[in-house]
């Protein structure tokens, strides 16, 4: 996988090509991963796009790019056109919200005190930010206690043998003080303006939202079929016989 840093390669044809020479020379399929790829293919950018038909062949087996940006509306039409798969990345679920923040306060070496009503809450509360900003809330969490211990013990004079591991558990009042600092990312014009570009450009258009499926109705008890007529049995030469 190479990543590509868009301040160092923008404007600059040579190294840009030499990305691309060195990923088809590497064994097996590479991956070139553009961030902010708006930067680098942004419109007018003409020349720029010319050199990247040259280098870049559509189907190119062995190479795949792929490239993040926030501002798709601004790149160049040729170049956005090279990107075969246009994927908007949508707000976690609420589970994923779960294990997000389960790993990101795990990340922290803390641990997390919620009962099922603090999981409720802070799932609620949560329910417009993106993954990225679900990073500094649970950062602003973590911060509570270790805030309260640095006004407890002023001048840095914190025992030595407090730590991550020895603090409380983060709980649900520590995530209500962070939601009074951290807000949601997802109900902002900008990501309203990148679901009408979805709308429109994205390759997975959202499909309906799914209905629960309706139980079966009760089925009425039939009566068991009549047993089939028994053959009556013959009179044999020797005694009776059953056919």
């Amino acid at each position: 996988v190479l990543v590509v840093s868009v301040e160092e390669h923008l404007g600059s044809g040579p190294k840009i090509t030499a990305l691309f020479k060195v990923a088809l020379m590497l064994q097996g399929p590479s991956i070139i991963f553009i961030d902010e790829c708006d930067g680098l293919f942004s419109k007018g950018a003409l020349k720029r796009a010319n050199h990247l038909n040259t280098i870049w062949q559509r189907g190119q087996k062995g190479l795949l790019v792929v490239g993040a940006t926030n501002n798709p509306e601004t790149m160049n039409k040729a170049c956005l056109s090279r990107f075969d798969t246009k994927l908007f990345i949508d707000l976690p679920s609420r589970k994923a919200r779960a294990s997000i923040i389960r790993k990101l306060v795990a990340a922290r070496d803390r641990k997390l005190s919620l009962d099922e009503t603090g999981w409720q809450r802070v799932l609620d509360c949560s329910a417009y930010f993106s993954a990225d900003k679900l990073r500094p809330l649970c950062n602003a969490a973590i911060m509570v206690e270790v805030q309260r211990l640095q006004s407890e013990y002023p001048d840095d004079r914190i025992p030595t043998n407090v730590s991550p591991t020895t603090l409380r558990p983060v709980n649900a009042s520590d995530f209500e003080c962070a939601f009074g600092c951290v807000g949601p990312d997802g109900k902002t014009a900008e990501y309203t303006k990148l679901q009408e570009w979805n709308k429109v450009h994205g390759t997975l258009q959202p499909g309906p939202p799914q209905q629960q499926e309706q139980p079966l109705p009760p089925q009425e008890t039939q009566p068991p079929p009549p047993r089939p007529p028994q053959p009556q049995p013959q009179q044999g030469r020797h005694g009776v016989a059953a056919g």
